[in-house]
């Protein structure tokens, strides 16, 4: 749990690693899996993969009024990254009433690529 805007929100944050290379930058390239229920979006699950400087985003939402509402200030983020330098190659928006669970996520983003790994340890 963390305070945002005064409210109390729960929020999850994975990083996605490939495990045939150990060692890699992951200052050049990542992929995030971000978890958030706010008290008026709901949820909000965004996954986010980064090559260099350029970003792609897929956001999930639990219903369309939040959808439509991202959608319209999208453009925000995508100047404030703009002015640091990044750049947006693709983004997506949808629904999904169901909640996903990490594991799915990623097996959805790898399509079961032997290369990557989730590791449970915490």
């Amino acid at each position: 749990p963390m305070i945002i805007d005064g409210n109390e929100e729960n929020g999850e944050l994975y990083i996605l690693k490939d495990k045939k290379n150990k060692n890699k930058d992951y200052s050049k390239n990542a992929s995030v899996f971000i978890s958030m229920d706010y008290a008026y979006l709901g949820r909000v699950d965004t996954m986010i993969n980064k090559e260099e400087k350029n970003l792609g985003f897929q956001f999930t939402l639990e219903n369309e009024d939040s959808l439509k509402l991202i959608r319209q200030n999208y453009h925000k983020l995508e100047e404030m990254l703009k002015e640091k330098g990044y750049s947006i190659r693709n983004v997506s928006f949808g629904t999904d009433k169901e909640r996903k669970n990490i594991i799915q996520v990623f097996k959805e983003e790898n399509d079961g690529d032997k290369r990557f790994c989730f590791d449970l340890r915490v």
